[in-house]
């Protein structure tokens, strides 16, 4: 299974930001997932702790190559590793603890509060 956007991400060479955009990456990289025992957001392609790119696959062919590219110059702004491991993943060619990795980089970073946060105002709103 490939996505539509598999030769763009492979090569892509990122541009350098000045500072990232933590409400576009939360937006594409989480999602809100209600089950009957439990609430909240969940890294999308880990579904109850299985790595499952189909998810991922489909959120990326959602998006359009402009957005593609503002998404991978975050992740390159966040941290070179992430980006290396976020081509892999999203064509993919990560295996199983790449991808661990790729989560335990982005558990690191503010982009899942910022999740929280956008739901804690759409709630008072």
């Amino acid at each position: 299974m490939a996505s539509q956007h598999n030769d763009f991400i492979a090569s892509y060479v990122p541009s350098e930001l000045s500072e990232g955009n933590l409400s576009l990456l939360s937006g594409i990289l989480i999602e809100w997932r209600d089950y009957k025992f439990s609430n909240g957001f969940y890294w999308v392609g880990l579904d109850r702790g299985k790595y499952i790119n189909r998810e991922i696959i489909d959120a990326l062919d959602r998006l359009d190559s402009n957005q593609i590219k503002e998404l991978l110059d975050n992740l390159n702004h966040i941290d070179k590793e992430l980006f290396t491991l976020a081509q892999k993943v999203f064509t993919n060619t990560a295996s199983q603890e790449e991808f661990y990795r790729y989560i335990e980089i982005l558990e690191k970073t503010d982009v899942m509060q910022c999740s929280w946060r956008r739901f804690s105002q759409v709630q008072r709103s």
